[in-house]
Formats: structure tokens, sequence, C-alpha cells
């Protein structure tokens, strides 16, 4: 897997999420591989956004152009949401980000170009809740006991998945 390939997988996926399947659900979800999703607080949390609006949400950061002259946000790939109507107001801008990256540019950061993409089409990133993206193993009760559980834990490791599981779970009873 080379990194340069990540934005175009992911550009594609959003397209053919968006073009065939956007009636579908009223939310996606974007989640890193190592990244743990506490999906009961998720579905709680995505109850309060109305899904044909433009909702575009995750842990929001900031970005520069070339020469530091310009900022803007985007949503952090550890885990960002789209709803039903931010995706199919992307879709034009989705597609003149693919033909960007196919004739011009393979090599891009597939988060930071996701939010380029969607400010194109006027989309712009809103924090959607508490994460955590300095997980270490072992932290498991650590995260489990915070006052706000959050909505995703990032960078655990496979054995840690299931002890922050049974600890989120356990929490929550």
């Amino acid at each position: 897997r080379h990194p340069k390939f990540n934005a175009l997988r992911f550009v594609y996926m959003w397209l053919v999420l968006g073009t065939h399947h956007a009636s579908d659900c009223d939310f996606f979800m974007k989640a890193d591989m190592d990244a743990y999703v506490n999906v009961p607080r998720m579905l709680a949390t995505l109850r309060h956004f109305n899904a044909s609006e433009k909702v575009y949400a995750g842990k929001v950061t900031w970005s520069h152009g070339p020469g530091y002259e310009k900022w803007d946000t985007f949503a952090h790939g550890i885990g960002y949401v789209l709803s039903r109507g931010a995706l199919r107001a992307a879709l034009p801008g989705l597609r003149f980000c693919m033909a960007q990256l196919m004739g011009f540019r393979l090599e891009a950061i597939e988060d930071m170009l996701m939010g380029a993409c969607l400010r194109k089409m006027h989309i712009r990133a809103g924090d959607l809740g508490p994460m955590v993206y300095d997980f270490k193993p072992g932290d498991a009760e650590r995260v489990a006991s915070m006052p706000e559980p959050p909505l995703v834990v990032h960078r655990v490791e496979e054995d840690d998945m299931y002890r922050l599981h049974e600890a989120t779970t356990a929490a929550r009873r």
C-alpha cells in the first residue's frame, strides 16, 4: 500500500457512495483502520444532526498552503462523517478533485484533499465531538473513565481494540 494512493482511493470511494448510495444512509463515516469508533456514542451524537443538511464533521484541524499565507480547516482523517446532504452536494467537487488527481497529481494527503474538495462546494468542517488521538497501549481504562467519552480513539493496536471496547462498554453500564 503506497501512501500516495490514499487520496485517490478515498475520493473514489466518496464518489461511488455519493453517486450510487447517497439515499441508502443518513450518514457515512470514514475512520482509519487503527481507530476505535464508539458506535453507540456516535449514533447518539448523529441524532442531533439533520442528515439532509450539509454536515461534514470530525476533529477540526488547520492546514496551510504554500508560503503559510492561507490557512483553512479540514476534518482530520482519524474519523469524519458526511451526511447524505453533504455527500450529494459534494459530488461536483469530488469529480473535479478526481480529475485533478488523475491528470496532474497522484500524491495528496487524503483528509486535507477531502477538506479542499468539500470547501470547493462550500461545505466546511465542523466539530463532531471528543476524539482521542494520542492513545498508548494500556490506556483503555484512562479513556473509558474520561468525563465525556470520546467518539473515536486513535492509534489503537489490535489487542487494545478489545480492551478498549470492554472498558467503554463497562463504563456505560
